[in-house]
């Protein structure tokens, strides 16, 4: 009798575990995802701040970048789905994005708008080198 009670509690156990598991993954994807939609906010209130932004251009911008984070996910998504990514190759393809970007936002920035676009950019490629490094030496 112990056993099958045991038994019963294992089985039932068993079952609960893959629900908790697959319930905590749900909720790891949404706070990435909310951490995503602030990190974009405040991206954006930098580049309205530092490049003073005027209404129609934010919103050029912000469809821009929008469009530019879509295809960046597709990227690595199409890269980490094979079993030996080219690490180069997806990096040369990123290039090409952020270039595609720098050639739409030169058509509506000034050029004073543009010398801060390119300061930001440069910062924020800084920022990620140094991510890097620090992550290759943990």
């Amino acid at each position: 009798m112990k056993q099958f009670l045991v038994a019963g509690v294992l089985a039932a156990a068993m079952a609960i575990v893959p629900a908790v598991a697959q319930e905590q993954g749900q909720d790891q994807k949404q706070d990435q995802q909310q951490q995503r939609r602030e990190q974009f906010q405040q991206r954006m209130a930098e580049y309205k701040d530092r490049l003073k932004l005027a209404p129609e251009q934010e919103e050029r911008l912000t469809g821009l970048i929008k469009d530019q984070m879509q295809k960046a996910r597709d990227i690595r998504a199409k890269y980490q789905e094979q079993a030996n990514p080219d690490r180069r190759a997806m990096m040369q393809e990123m290039r090409g994005l952020q270039e595609d970007l720098d050639g739409k936002v030169a058509e509506f920035l000034s050029k004073d708008q543009m010398i801060e676009w390119n300061k930001i950019r440069e910062e924020n490629q800084q920022r990620m080198r140094d991510n890097m490094r620090r992550r290759k030496q943990q």
